[in-house]
C-alpha cells in the first residue's frame, strides 16, 4: 500500500494517457423478488433497452437474481459462479454485445455451507468473467430498540478477502465495490490508488438509511476521489419483508448529479467522459497532493 501511494502521481499519468474517450453506461434500477425467472425478463428488458441507445456497458444492482425473504433463503439458492444462473448472465452479455455488471449475487460457500457469499461479478462482451469481488464490509444493525429492523449479514454472508485491482472496461478503469461498503472511505482511495476512474457501487439499500445517506456519501465518494461513481439499486417493495429506497445515480468527478432515478423501476443511459475526469483532476489536484509520507 505504501509502495503504491510513493508512486501515486506516476499511476494517475498512466490512467490518463492510457484512456482518452467518451462512453455510454447504462444503469438498470428494478425490485427482484422470489421468481428468479421474472426478474430475469425485467433485466432483459432493460438491457435491451439500454444497448439500442448505444450503452456498451450495463450495470445491474445487488441481489439482482433474487430477494429472498429468509437467510435461509438466499442461502438455499446460492450457487457456483459456474453455475446456471451466472451461465444465463454469460449469455445474454454475448446476445447484446455489452459488458455487464452483475451487482451482487449469491455465491455459494464451499467452505462454510451454512453461509454464502455477496458477488459482483464483470462480464464482457464475449461473455467472459474479468472481474470478481466479494463484499468487504457486511451490514450488521439492531434498530429494534427504535421499533425498526435488525439485520445481521455477518450471520449467513462469508466476507471477501482480497481488495480487486481495478480493470480496463468500454468505461475505462473500474474499481469494484457493494453497497455498505460506501461507508469506508478507505476502500475507495486505495481503489483509485490502483489507477481506478469509475467506481462501481450497485446496492438494495433500506429506505431509511438511503433516504438519510446514501445521496450525500455517493457524491462525497465522487469528489473525494474524483471519480465517476455508478450505483445501481434496487427498488420499492420485494415483498412483506423488505423494501428498497431506488435512486440510482451517476455521480462526476466533481460531484454533480448527472443521471438519477426516483423510486420506479427503469433504467438510462449516460455519458462517461474520461476527457472531462482528467481536466477535473488537473484543475484541482487534490490526488497528487496527499501527504502520504505522513498519512499511511
Amino acid at each position: 500500500m505504501i509502495n503504491r501511494l510513493t508512486h501515486y502521481s506516476k499511476l494517475l499519468e498512466n490512467s490518463r494517457s492510457a484512456s482518452t474517450f467518451k462512453s455510454l453506461v447504462g444503469v438498470v434500477q428494478i425490485s427482484s423478488g422470489l421468481d428468479m425467472d421474472k426478474n430475469m425478463e425485467k433485466i432483459r428488458h432493460e438491457v435491451e433497452q439500454c444497448a439500442e441507445q448505444g450503452a456498451k456497458f450495463i450495470c445491474l444492482p445487488e441481489n439482482f437474481n433474487y430477494m429472498g425473504r429468509t437467510y435461509d433463503d438466499d442461502i438455499a439458492m446460492a450457487q457456483s459462479v459456474n453455475g446456471q444462473i451466472i451461465k444465463k448472465y454469460r449469455k445474454l452479455a454475448q446476445e447484446f454485445r455489452v459488458w455487464l455488471s452483475l451487482g451482487g449475487f449469491q455465491e455459494a460457500c464451499d467452505q462454510n455451507p451454512k453461509k454464502r457469499y455477496n458477488t459482483h461479478l464483470i462480464i464482457n462482451e464475449e461473455g467472459y468473467i474479468v472481474s470478481e469481488y466479494r463484499k468487504l464490509h457486511l451490514f450488521d444493525i439492531d434498530l429494534t430498540h427504535k421499533g425498526g429492523v435488525s439485520i445481521d449479514e455477518n450471520r449467513y454472508i462469508e466476507p471477501g478477502r482480497d481488495v480487486v485491482d481495478p480493470i480496463f472496461s468500454p468505461l475505462g478503469y473500474i474499481g469494484l465495490s457493494i453497497s455498505n461498503d460506501l461507508r469506508y472511505p478507505e476502500l475507495y482511495r486505495r481503489l483509485v490508488v490502483g489507477g481506478a476512474q469509475i467506481l462501481l457501487i450497485p446496492s438494495a439499500v433500506f429506505i431509511k438509511s438511503g433516504g438519510s445517506h446514501w445521496k450525500s456519501l455517493l457524491r462525497a465518494r465522487a469528489i473525494e476521489n474524483q471519480c465517476y461513481v455508478i450505483s445501481s439499486n434496487q427498488v420499492g417493495v420485494h415483498h412483506d419483508k423488505r423494501q428498497s429506497h431506488g435512486n440510482s445515480m451517476v455521480v462526476d468527478p466533481w460531484g454533480d448529479i448527472i443521471g438519477h432515478m426516483s423510486d420506479k423501476e427503469g433504467s438510462f443511459v449516460c455519458e462517461i467522459d474520461i476527457d472531462y475526469l482528467d481536466r477535473v483532476r488537473g484543475n484541482m489536484a487534490c490526488l497528487t497532493h496527499i501527504r502520504s509520507d505522513l498519512i499511511f
